[in-house]
């Protein structure tokens, strides 16, 4: 095969004698790779039943990102405080840009904890806890535009409705400041 390089003519460098085998053994090998993927795929499908659902190309993607999340998506899956720990470990990525956890079941000490850690992030640019099963406190609320306030990268930040005009003025206000930054 390395001779082909040096053949100008695409045709003859096909047609030149023994090159049927060595397409073979290319095919062959190609194959191979490509078993080998989808058994290595099929086990992550295993433990992973989510992946189900998605295609080959696309689960390839996810796990060839490794731990350089960019985005994480997590909306209408019932997660309560008991997973407060395990989001709050997804959200120290710190590449991470974008964080929705709309709704799920995540009440004060758990928004609380994520405030704080929206605040030191610095990458974080839309955080949104909108629409909880149950209403979200005024104090998760004042953390969270707090933690906006304090954290310059962060251009959106979804609440859902805030009854509180004071605290939606204060957001709003936040929102502005740092889009124009």
């Amino acid at each position: 095969m390395a001779d082909a390089v040096q053949t100008p003519n695409p045709l003859e460098a096909c047609l030149r004698d023994g090159r049927d085998e060595e397409f073979a053994k290319c095919l062959a090998a190609l194959e191979l790779c490509n078993r080998s993927l989808s058994d290595y795929l099929e086990t992550k499908r295993k433990r992973f039943p989510r992946f189900y659902f998605i295609s080959s190309v696309d689960l390839i993607d996810v796990l060839s990102k490794g731990a350089s999340l960019e985005r994480v998506l997590l909306c209408n899956l019932r997660l309560d405080n008991s997973n407060g720990d395990a989001i709050v470990r997804l959200l120290r990525a710190r590449r991470l840009k974008q964080m929705v956890l709309d709704s799920n079941s995540l009440t004060e000490p758990a928004i609380l904890q994520l405030a704080e850690v929206v605040r030191a992030h610095p990458a974080i640019a839309h955080f949104s806890i909108a629409d909880q099963r149950s209403p979200t406190s005024t104090l998760s609320i004042q953390r969270l535009v707090e933690s906006m306030e304090a954290t310059p990268n962060l251009l959106r930040l979804g609440l859902g409705t805030v009854r509180d005009s004071g605290m939606r003025w204060r957001l709003q206000a936040a929102t502005m400041a740092n889009t124009e930054k």
